[in-house]
């Protein structure tokens, strides 16, 4: 995608959570790949790739693309794009709850009728300045 690309901040606690899950999950695997024929055995694979690749791929893919008329958000395997013409509010916020964004930082980025995305840039003030320039209005933007 052409424009700017921003990575999501990390916050220390979520990089090693979604580590660990990683590394619990493809142990798991491992060890079930190497037990006895029969069983679950074959499902092994599918637990590795799935389970213990997938907060991996999240870590190192959560970015923000702005360009093109819209923010695109992207996950791992997950992306939502948004035109900006649908921007309606931007507003920082520490909620917690399942997002594209790996730190607490975040801004809930408001859109259409009633819909919301968590993003957490890691340049936060470049991130906004970008969405200025890419013509969300000043007044869906927070102060600075």
């Amino acid at each position: 995608m052409s424009g700017r690309v921003f990575r999501s901040r990390i916050d220390g606690w979520i990089g090693l959570v979604l580590l660990a899950a990683g590394a619990v999950i493809a142990g798991a695997s491992v060890r079930l790949m190497l037990a006895p024929a029969g069983g679950l055995r074959w499902l092994a694979p599918l637990l590795f790739l799935g389970g213990g690749g997938l907060p991996l791929w999240i870590l190192a893919t959560t970015r923000y693309a702005i360009g093109q008329g819209r923010l695109l958000v992207l996950s791992g395997p997950l992306r939502w794009s948004i035109p900006f013409a649908e921007i309606h509010a931007v507003r920082p916020t520490r909620a917690a709850w399942s997002a594209p964004a790996l730190s607490l930082d975040r801004l809930r980025i408001e859109h259409g009728a009633g819909r919301s995305c968590l993003v957490s840039p890691a340049d936060r003030a470049g991130f906004l300045a970008a969405l200025r320039a890419a013509g969300v209005p000043a007044d869906a933007l927070p102060p600075g």
